[in-house]
């Protein structure tokens, strides 16, 4: 673990050393570490999925946001996370499975005797002696969850032994142990933008069922919130900031990584690292893989053109691929709000694609049987209009400022 996710963590389990541990961590949050990058770069391109809780936590301290860490009590569905200790593993294997019989690991609320259901269950001196031991295992609480309760740490109430009269063999019948609520300690984290809204955003049981790792949980609601208060946009902003050296080293793949530097330079526009052409300029590059077969293909890899900066010197030597790029951003952004500008008018026909085909609908014209209705086909072309102006838009900042910050460099190999 690095410096940061120790202090971090000190934080999280001695609460009287926060007060001290978080403006040491607001001061020093400027140096991106490579788990940092690699979250803010995903966030740049607007991506959900699974979250790091706590990258994302040193991430968005690196951008100026406030970041509590709190323990909540997490209601179970089952008593499944209780057996994810040892000890209460060992409960469970003496004592049988739980709302079912041996062996099978059902979502009922009471523990039952080894054995099938059908078959004689616990005499109630074996259920008093399961309910003693389970009162006693160490990650059980029995009670209602405080305020703060602990990390892993169950609390159960309204346990109670109960007759079942539904199971019943040999003139005998079955004891069982109830249990009525059930929660488990479980961390989650109060998010503070840099425009003051929060966000409290719990590490949720799997279903009800399961412990979430919480450096791999589902995002839930973290990533709407979070693009909402302009997440995006800032960790644009500060990968611009950032060693752009530091930055491509941090998202390379490991097939990347390991590949040889020799005969290499980076390119202007992309800032990838690629091999030389006659060891002088950047080789073509730009292939892309679809999921379908597409005009021009060869095979299912459907080349998109290459970029840019092929044929340019390494960004090493010169930006003079970034200084000829300009000027054609800056085209594409007037064409762009042209583009905008005649959709925010209705026009009579808008093209296209629906399936494979290219697809033709008119404002005046009444409903389809088939393809898509006028107003719908608008939206999307407004929304991807408006969002291809914002692409680049970007890209020009980053462009300029590669132009203004050139200084030459030693290639990479």
């Amino acid at each position: 673990m690095t410096l940061r996710s120790n202090l971090i963590k000190l934080a999280h389990d001695v609460p009287e050393m926060r007060r001290h541990i978080v403006p040491l961590l607001r001061r020093t949050a400027g140096s991106l570490s490579s788990e940092v990058i690699q979250f803010l770069n995903k966030a740049s391109k607007g991506v959900k999925g699974n979250v790091n809780f706590n990258v994302a936590e040193m991430a968005v301290l690196a951008l100026g946001w406030k970041v509590e860490r709190v323990m909540l009590a997490e209601k179970m569905e089952s008593m499944r996370p209780l057996f994810s200790d040892p000890k209460a593993m060992d409960w469970q294997n003496k004592w049988g499975a739980f709302g079912g019989g041996w062996g099978d690991l059902g979502l009922g609320n009471s523990f039952k005797g080894r054995g099938w259901v059908g078959e004689p269950n616990m005499t109630q001196g074996q259920a008093e002696q399961a309910l003693k031991e389970l009162k006693q295992l160490p990650n059980v609480v029995i009670g209602s969850p405080p305020a703060s309760p602990k990390m892993n740490v169950v609390y159960l109430s309204g346990l109670d032994l109960r007759l079942d009269s539904r199971i019943e063999a040999d003139g005998h019948r079955g004891w069982n142990v109830t249990v009525g609520k059930k929660f488990i300690g479980q961390p989650g984290w109060e998010f503070t933008a840099k425009n003051g809204q929060r966000k409290l955003i719990p590490l949720k049981l799997d279903g009800g069922y399961y412990l979430q790792d919480p450096t791999k949980a589902k995002g839930g609601s973290f990533w709407g919130w979070a693009y909402k208060q302009g997440l995006k946009e800032q960790a644009i902003a500060a990968l611009q900031k950032a060693d752009q050296k530091v930055v491509e080293q941090a998202v390379m793949t490991k097939a990347q990584r390991e590949r040889s530097l020799d005969n290499t330079g980076t390119c202007g526009i992309c800032m990838r690292n690629i091999k030389l052409a006659g060891g002088t300029v950047i080789g073509r590059h730009g292939w892309a893989v679809e999921g379908e077969r597409e005009r021009g293909s060869w095979g299912l890899s459907w080349h998109t053109g290459p970029c840019f900066g092929t044929g340019f010197v390494p960004y090493e030597v010169s930006n003079e691929a970034c200084v000829k790029y300009l000027p054609h951003l800056k085209k594409m952004l007037v064409g762009g709000k042209k583009h905008l500008a005649a959709l925010n008018k209705r026009p009579k026909k808008l093209t296209y694609t629906y399936g494979r085909r290219l697809m033709d609908v008119f404002r005046d014209a009444p409903a389809q049987s088939s393809g898509r209705e006028y107003d719908s086909v608008l939206r999307d072309q407004i929304y991807q209009a408006q969002n291809q102006i914002k692409l680049i838009e970007e890209d020009a900042r980053a462009i300029s400022q590669r132009i203004k910050n050139w200084k030459p460099e030693a290639l990479p190999g």
